[in-house]
């Protein structure tokens, strides 16, 4: 190797190369093989050298095996001969490149520029622009082309074009500028076995060497190996523990021991499975297996899962295998309704609340609670008018009178013969317009909340308007002047809303929206100064929105 002071540097070695380098350009133009080239240094730019490299190959080209760089370099006179005595022996394919620094950079140099049209390939930049122009008749504009006879530094620190003179914030951008504007096609890249240019997967930095950038996370990293660089990776191994165990799809834990990580969620937990240790999701397990739903350890046996309680356990019969889910049977032990600590012996289990246990004696046991709390007193009830709205029967004060009433109704089942009486004797119209309840002196904003409190507190069978509604010889009016609708039972606030109600509800087809004028019969002056419309009543501030008025509202120009 020599070397110069401005670290100028000129390789000659021998290496082997993969037989398809080469393969794709020499094929198609052999005839290349037998014409001369000649190398004039004085084409170069400065700070750069001229590489030939020597290719011994049969007469069928199928094999290209050694590929040597021949070359002299001299200090004194800075200049550069080439070998032409060796040259004579082989065929030679010589190709320009520019050689900075002390290293040839990443594997990017070798590209080619590509016809989008008819996938030709061509030399530079100008001859593709010849091609496209004189083949494909597109006249593509070359004037930002600024020096169009360089070629771009592909691998410039910078991210400098200096064809176009422009300069790119990341290498990304700067590569995209280059397939998008200059339409230059980069080969794959070939790995040699220099590990130097080979990105290391393991690399606890994530950095990859032929592209110069650090990743954050592991899976950014492995991820641009594998599309930018077409590695192939394996799975990741367990690099805190001698065991290297895969995770079980079905952990209940959600904890990968490979990776020594707890996920979230389990669509995460099952995500990093398939990404990261190319795994399979298990098989649907056979429609005629199901599992035990007594089972003491909550296992799935089709699923060779375990959950962590009775109810998890449950849902999962349910949900994934379709099984009809019954009362938890006789297991030997049974709950008690009035268990001043809301536990459940059955199951194991504690409830905050009396509701919540008395729901779940219900639903898991199908047992009824008990009619109301404490000792059972069938020789006295509660006074309905108490001022301290306490409940004798239950010994309890409630704190407020609709809390009281609310206890009385559910727990004791009476009803108030002035609530009675209120539903007999008001006469409730359950198609009222205003949305107000006559029986508790009530408005409601929309029609659905009081149809629903018709329902609730007034036990009221209200028919369902779609019934109505679709009905195709009863249409609401579309000119109404109160804008109400005598299908729905309800009023609009605007005649837009209107007009969108009776198409999106009732499809109706609606001709356009007739303005009507404050003074229909008056001229209009198209060349007023004060840019006043005589049959809208209004003036405007600027002549173009006068204009456009007339244009739009009256028709005139």
């Amino acid at each position: 190797m020599k070397q110069k002071s401005d670290n100028i540097a000129f390789f000659s070695k021998q290496e082997s190369l993969q037989p398809d380098f080469f393969l794709e350009e020499i094929k198609p133009k052999e005839s290349f093989l037998e014409e001369t080239l000649d190398v004039s240094t004085q084409e170069l730019l400065p700070n750069t050298a001229v590489i030939s490299f020597k290719v011994e190959a049969n007469d069928d080209m199928e094999n290209i095996k050694d590929l040597e760089m021949v070359s002299d370099y001299d200090i004194e006179n800075d200049k550069m001969e080439v070998d032409q005595k060796a040259l004579e022996n082989s065929p030679v394919v010589i190709i320009n490149q520019r050689v900075e620094g002390l290293g040839f950079g990443p594997s990017y140099d070798h590209y080619s520029y590509l016809c989008l049209e008819c996938k030709e390939t061509a030399e530079n930049l100008k001859s593709l622009l010849d091609h496209i122009k004189s083949i494909h008749k597109i006249d593509r504009n070359i004037a930002r082309f600024k020096n169009i006879n360089l070629e771009p530094n592909v691998n410039d620190p910078n991210h400098q074009c200096r064809v176009c003179e422009r300069t790119f914030i990341t290498n990304r951008k700067y590569r995209a500028h280059l397939r998008k504007n200059h339409q230059i096609y980069f080969n794959p890249l070939h790995f040699g076995q220099d590990g130097n240019l080979v990105p290391d997967p393991n690399s606890p930095d994530l950095y990859c060497c032929l592209c110069d950038q650090t990743y954050m996370l592991l899976g950014s990293f492995r991820n641009h190996l594998r599309f930018t660089h077409k590695m192939k990776l394996a799975p990741m191994v367990d690099t805190n523990s001698s065991s290297g165990a895969l995770p079980t799809w079905n952990n209940p834990d959600l904890y990968c021991p490979s990776c020594d990580f707890v996920y979230k969620s389990k669509i995460s937990f099952m995500k990093h499975c398939k990404l990261i240790h190319h795994m399979k999701p298990p098989a649907r397990p056979p429609k005629n297996e199901y599992p035990d739903l007594n089972d003491p350890n909550f296992y799935c046996k089709p699923c060779k899962a375990t959950y962590k309680g009775r109810g998890i356990y449950r849902k999962h019969c349910k949900v994934t295998h379709n099984m009809q889910i019954q009362p938890v049977k006789n297991l030997g032990v049974f709950p008690d309704p009035s268990d001043p600590n809301n536990y459940c012996k059955t199951c194991s289990k504690n409830f905050k609340r009396k509701q919540d246990y008395n729901a779940h004696l219900r639903s898991v046991h199908s047992m009824l609670a008990p009619t109301f709390h404490g000792r059972e007193r069938k020789d006295i009830m509660p006074d309905v008018n108490d001022p301290e709205f306490y409940c004798r029967v239950c010994e309890k004060n409630l704190s407020s009178k609709s809390s009281f009433r609310f206890h009385l109704n559910v727990i004791h089942s009476l009803v108030f013969p002035s609530d009675e009486e209120k539903k007999k004797s008001a006469s409730i119209n359950i198609d009222d317009p205003n949305n107000y309840c006559h029986a508790c002196k009530r408005k409601y904003n929309t029609k659905t909340l009081y149809r629903q409190h018709l329902k609730s507190s007034h036990q009221m069978i209200i028919p369902s308007l779609n019934k109505i509604r679709y009905d195709p010889n009863f249409f609401p009016d579309p000119h109404d002047p109160n804008f109400y609708c005598r299908v729905c039972k309800l009023n609009k606030g605007a005649r837009g809303a209107y007009r969108t109600h009776c198409k999106s509800a009732h499809y109706m087809v609606l001709g356009p929206c007739m303005k009507i004028f404050p003074k229909p019969n008056a001229e209009i002056d198209v060349n007023s100064p004060d840019f006043y419309c005589a049959k809208c009543d209004r003036r405007y501030t600027r002549k173009l929105s006068f204009k456009r008025h007339l244009n739009d509202v009256h028709k005139l120009q």
